[in-house]
């Protein structure tokens, strides 16, 4: 193959990889949490434990706001 081959090669690599890439639409997800603060020490439902399990459940690039 001659460099212009080459090149042609790479460049319709390039433009089919973009394409597949923007036809892949990924969702958002959103996770609230409602939390009732200081009583997680003292509620045996609902403990510090709880809200840790929840969020190491795997959801990727997400950001904890306490609001």
């Amino acid at each position: 193959m001659n460099k212009k081959q080459i090149l042609l090669a790479i460049v319709c690599m390039m433009t089919i990889g973009a394409f597949f890439c923007n036809s892949v639409k990924a969702q958002t997800q959103v996770l609230v949490i409602g939390t009732i603060h200081q009583s997680h020490e003292s509620n045996p439902n609902y403990s510090y434990q709880d809200l840790v399990n929840i969020l190491e459940t795997g959801i990727p690039n997400f950001t904890r706001i306490k609001s």
